[in-house]
């Protein structure tokens, strides 16, 4: 799907490029219809632009929805941090390191996920979640519990 929303935009991109091109070639004859192209073929990159860059956010959302329906759940214990420099709304987007152990009683695996976390409140090693992970790719792996530190 990103392959198709990339392809489509770039498609757009150069034929927004086109129509200033052409309107450049009129700009002695017509300068108004100049003005026109160059906004509509800038406003058609610019849109290309966009398009490819919010589709790899959409799709890893849709990725990570389907993985909270499907995925086998599991309970992990954070092993460290990672910050990305990321944030939204001033709260840390960090790569948790986890140790995820699943409930169906297979073997431990170490795994990551991508997090944005209360900037309050962020997870320590040691602390604990649930996660959801898809077995044929256990590198694919969603939290969707509380991270939790220790109960005293």
């Amino acid at each position: 799907m990103v392959r198709q929303v990339r392809w489509f935009s770039g498609l757009v991109m150069v034929v927004g490029a086109g129509i200033v091109a052409a309107g450049a070639s009129v700009l002695d004859s017509m300068p108004v219809l100049f003005d026109v192209a160059v906004c509509v073929g800038a406003l058609m990159i610019l849109g290309g632009l966009i398009s490819i860059i919010t589709a790899g956010h959409q799709v890893a959302e849709m990725r990570r929805k389907q993985l909270l329906r499907t995925g086998l759940p599991a309970r992990a214990t954070v092993r460290r941090l990672e910050d990305t420099g990321a944030s939204q709304n001033d709260n840390p987007q960090v790569i948790l390191h986890l140790l995820v152990t699943p409930d169906n009683g297979a073997p431990p695996f170490e795994s990551r996920a991508r997090q944005v976390v209360p900037r309050l409140d962020v997870p320590q090693p040691g602390w604990r979640t649930s996660v959801r992970y898809d077995p044929a790719d256990p590198d694919t792996v969603a939290v969707y519990g509380p991270i939790a530190g220790p109960t005293p």
